[in-house]
């Protein structure tokens, strides 16, 4: 993140590195509940990649290939998630034999449910965090507010048509 008079700010998130930490914290077998040890990098590899991303002003910094990819992975599993979800409610409704019946009605709604909280999502809710992190964190006034009381709504709207949809698809399972 740029400041003013060419100052950049990064956050430097290692994961594994190997070090002699472990060793001497008595730790066999490595930290656990963080990530994957299979994404250990040597220390040297670890501030080799730090220097690469801080001369590109990267702001979030993984070091280490295996570690970003899982990261990256991580931040696009709701997204996943989500449309995998949409495609197997299409799925229910393309299977269902009688288009005319309620539970046909009933999956198809739950897919245009789900189909504008996927647009509202990608329309409102990322738009609003991607700009929210540039912000100047001394100016939070009306603003802040406005944009906050807008994600809120838009959260909001997001979370009923999640439990509708849910809502839905229980029924027309019941009902067949």
């Amino acid at each position: 993140m740029a400041f003013p008079y060419g100052i950049y700010v990064s956050l430097v998130a290692p994961g594994p590195v190997d070090t002699e930490f472990d060793k001497i914290a008595g730790i066999k077998g490595g930290m656990k509940g963080g990530p994957s040890q299979n994404t250990r990098i040597s220390a040297e590899e670890c501030a080799a990649d730090i220097i690469r991303q801080l001369q590109k002003n990267k702001t979030l910094i993984l070091p280490g290939k295996k570690l970003r990819r899982l990261m990256n992975f991580y931040l696009m599993l709701p997204w996943f998630i989500r449309v995998i979800c949409v495609v197997l409610v299409i799925l229910l409704c393309s299977f269902t034999t009688d288009k005319t019946s309620v539970a046909f009605f009933l999956r198809l709604a739950s897919v245009i449910i789900l189909g504008t909280m996927i647009v509202t999502t990608v329309t409102f809710n990322v738009p609003i965090n991607a700009s929210t992190g540039l912000w100047d964190k001394g100016d939070m006034s009306d603003k802040w507010k406005q944009k906050r009381k807008l994600w809120h709504f838009f959260q909001g709207y997001r979370s009923i048509a999640l439990i509708l949809s849910f809502i839905l698809l229980t029924i027309a399972q019941v009902i067949i």
